[in-house]
């Protein structure tokens, strides 16, 4: 490729990267705030390295010009030739189409989105990969692939597969502790022994293990070019692995402080622990990846037999991922039509990438004023939310409409805790049972309750919706019933607010996805939300059957919750209309 045409490219595939760069860094920013996904800073510096390194150099190799015709008008054009001509056209429609994704992200929805602002990168970089990659794609395209492995999946699919995984955990956790003889009781994700409740939280489930082992099994595959099926294996030997040593280190912890008297969950023990385990898992990684290189390597065979042998050729194309080396398929030279439309769209791309990094770098700066989402800034900072950690005991009073407060406890979590980092809690005697008023901050968008119940032990039913009296028609409050095999029962409603003390809306339910657009927003929202919020919700636990009359009590007195909640940020911050 003449001197020119790459630098011609480089000015154009730049403009585009910068015009994406403002909001792929809030993406990572959000992403950061995942525990299980804070292994992405050395993901991007392999895919850098495995580019590097894949990349020959060779001018020869790399296309000649874009949107070539065939040297003869008259000549036979085989599909090698075809896909030559028709390869750059594609590529920078692909990148076009990446740039319409990420001034979608910017203007199609009521806030930016982040989250679609990574799919427009991760399309936009495939189409320049595409581009630039001739005689390179097959080897460029599995490097750039990679990233995908750090898109959040929709529906906030992976908080459920931490659920899951904590769940599992504490399973094989608690048979492997009757095994070894050690006296528990196992609720949920709670195991308790005689001197500890423990909760089965994502450092101690080993999800960043699972994640991490995935991406580094990505990496391996795609450094050696492992084949489909061979990569396919390797994920299952890493799924199994890290399974395996999260209860190793699960119940390495509860019998050091059941039967030697050794807290593993302090520091350093703990993270030495966790460097140990994670280390066994990624020998066994290593290993296996060794053994499905010894297991399917592919079978050696004259030309003759190999052309012949169906199977042979099934083997070493599908499952060994065996390649010959072929012929290079003659470069066809350009004509003035395509060299036009060619000049056209990366004159219309760099005008694009010019246009967007403008639009992307004022919504960014303009999701940092006061009251807006603090993406830049940890999520425990919030300007608003934050005004919560001076709530004491006497912010509820001790007689509360008929209710006898009885309790208050302050709770400090871990910052990657299900239940959040910070917790109030009133307990009142109510006429009907107890009755806990929380509330549990930071969280970024809805945060579903449900959850945090089911890994304690309690099955969920009767899932209402309704709002609350600062609702303004938004769907807010959820409610439902809590029942243990013991045969407790309880009730719970919650609701949220964020920065501007606005509601935030349930995922539960009907009432707020009305039409098409609707649906994708609140998809983008539950995928993507950035938004500090907070959570109040009152926990019943009755001592009768509760009526109409009671459960509308329980209600009131939410709202009564969420009035003061409001009253108390607006007399401690600068909350934004």
């Amino acid at each position: 490729m003449p001197v020119w045409n790459r630098y011609r490219l480089a000015i154009v595939f730049g403009l585009v990267a910068l015009g994406m760069a403002p909001l792929t860094a809030l993406y990572f920013r959000n992403l950061w705030s995942q525990t299980h996904y804070q292994f992405f800073p050395v993901l991007l510096v392999a895919v850098a390295v495995l580019f590097v390194s894949r990349w020959k150099g060779d001018e020869d190799a790399t296309a000649a010009e874009p949107f070539a015709v065939p040297a003869s008008p008259d000549d036979e054009e085989p599909p090698a030739l075809l896909w030559s001509r028709l390869r750059p056209l594609v590529a920078l429609s692909i990148v076009g189409l990446g740039v319409v994704i990420e001034f979608a992200a910017i203007w199609a929805f009521p806030a930016v989105t982040p989250w679609g602002g990574y799919v427009g990168l991760l399309v936009a970089g495939f189409g320049m990969v595409l581009y630039v990659g001739a005689g390179r794609p097959v080897s460029l395209i599995p490097v750039w692939a990679l990233m995908a492995l750090i898109l959040l999946p929709p529906e906030n699919a992976d908080d459920q597969l931490i659920t899951y995984l904590q769940q599992r955990t504490a399973s094989y956790t608690s048979q492997l502790l009757d095994f070894l003889g050690v006296d528990h009781v196992r609720e949920g994700v709670v195991i308790e022994i005689a001197s500890k409740k423990l909760f089965v939280e994502e450092a101690c489930s080993g999800v960043q293990s699972l994640f991490s082992l995935l991406a580094i099994a990505a990496v391996l595959a795609v450094w050696y070019s492992r084949s489909l099926a061979h990569t396919a294996l390797l994920f299952v030997a890493a799924i199994a692995g890290a399974g395996a040593i999260n209860v190793l280190r699960t119940v390495t912890i509860v019998y050091g402080l059941d039967k030697i008297g050794i807290d593993l969950l302090s520091e350093p023990q703990h993270s030495i622990l966790g460097m140990v385990v994670f280390v066994v898992a990624l020998v066994w990684l290593v290993c296996c990846d060794a053994f499905l290189t010894f297991l399917m390597g592919p079978l050696d065979s004259p030309d003759a037999i190999e052309s012949d042998n169906f199977w042979i050729v099934l083997w070493n194309r599908l499952i060994a991922g065996f390649r010959w080396e072929t012929e290079p398929a003659p470069l066809p030279r350009s004509g003035p039509t395509m060299k036009l439309i060619s000049t056209t769209a990366l004159v219309a791309l760099a005008v694009s990438g010019g246009t967007l990094a403008i639009a992307s770098t004022k919504a960014v700066i303009a999701s940092q004023r006061p009251g807006a989402n603090p993406i830049l800034a940890p999520v425990d900072e919030g300007k608003v939310i934050g005004t919560l950690g001076s709530l004491k005991e006497d912010f509820l009073p001790a007689n509360l409409d008929g209710w006898e407060q009885v309790g208050f406890e302050v709770v400090k979590r871990s910052e990657s805790n299900a239940l959040g980092e910070h917790s109030r809690m009133w307990v009142y005697k109510a006429p009907f049972g107890l009755a806990t008023l929380s509330v549990d901050y930071p969280f970024r968008g809805w945060h579903d309750l449900k959850t945090c119940y089911e890994g304690t032990g309690w099955s969920t039913s009767d899932v209402l919706t309704s709002q609350t009296a600062g609702g303004h028609g938004i769907y807010d409050v959820t409610q439902f019933t809590l029942r243990k095999h013991t045969r407790e029962s309880a009730l719970v409603v919650f609701a949220a607010m964020n920065e501007k003390l606005k509601p935030v809306p349930t995922r539960e339910g009907g009432g707020t996805a009305q039409t098409f657009i609707d649906k994708i927003q609140k998809a983008l929202r539950a995928t993507d939300s950035m938004e500090v919020i907070a959570q109040f919700q009152i926990l019943v636990q009755p001592s009768r059957q509760l009526g109409e009359k009671d459960v509308d009590d329980i209600h009131r007195h939410l709202n009564d919750l969420r009035a003061r909640l409001v009253e108390h940020v607006r007399a401690n911050a600068e909350v934004s209309p």
